[in-house]
């Protein structure tokens, strides 16, 4: 017998064993973050830093009286108005969907989509009216909002973003994004 079948071992051994089971793993090149993670925190960040913006930007842009200075959701808002007008807001004329109790995911994305744009809708807006029509049944001031002399209501409604209200029955934003394909 001779030693062509033995194969050394030492713990030290650095080329591979004949059997084939390869060199140790070695450590990886780090490599950068691609688009999407890029995207994702920059979402994160302003999520996180939005509400000082929209104050920010609220107390800075011309308006007429009330100021807006954050924004709740799509159709929610805190305004400054005086003592005699409560804080939050319910912009008449349209409805968005629920965006802290959403009763399905496509409600929630579709939420988180109308508040961005109202959001974006104020910060580009170069002068902001509010027009303060009433109370409703639990306490927030009920108000007509303009961006440039342009009422929110129909922009968000053209951008399919919202639907018309004028009171009553909500309607069921996850049958109705169903319906139209947006599970």
């Amino acid at each position: 017998m001779g030693k062509k079948n033995v194969v050394p071992f030492s713990r030290d051994r650095r080329s591979p064993p004949k059997w084939g089971m390869g060199l140790p793993p070695h450590k990886k090149p780090h490599r950068q973050l691609h688009l999407g993670k890029w995207l994702v925190l920059l979402f994160v960040i302003l999520v996180a830093f939005a509400p000082i913006i929209d104050a920010v930007k609220g107390f800075l842009t011309p308006s007429d009286g009330c100021k807006v200075w954050q924004i709740t959701d799509g159709d929610t808002v805190k305004v400054s108005c005086g003592p005699q007008i409560p804080d939050r807001a319910r912009i008449i004329g349209y409805d968005t969907p629920e965006l802290f109790s959403p009763g399905c995911f496509s409600e929630a994305v579709m939420a988180v989509r109308a508040t961005f744009y109202l959001r974006w809708k104020l910060w580009t807006a170069r002068h902001v009216s509010v027009y303060v029509r009433g109370k409703d049944r639990y306490s927030r001031a009920l108000i007509r909002l303009e961006f440039d002399h342009i009422n929110i209501s129909e922009t968000m409604i053209n951008a399919g973003l919202a639907v018309p209200y004028t009171g009553g029955r909500r309607i069921n934003w996850c049958q109705k994004l169903r319906s139209r394909g947006n599970t």
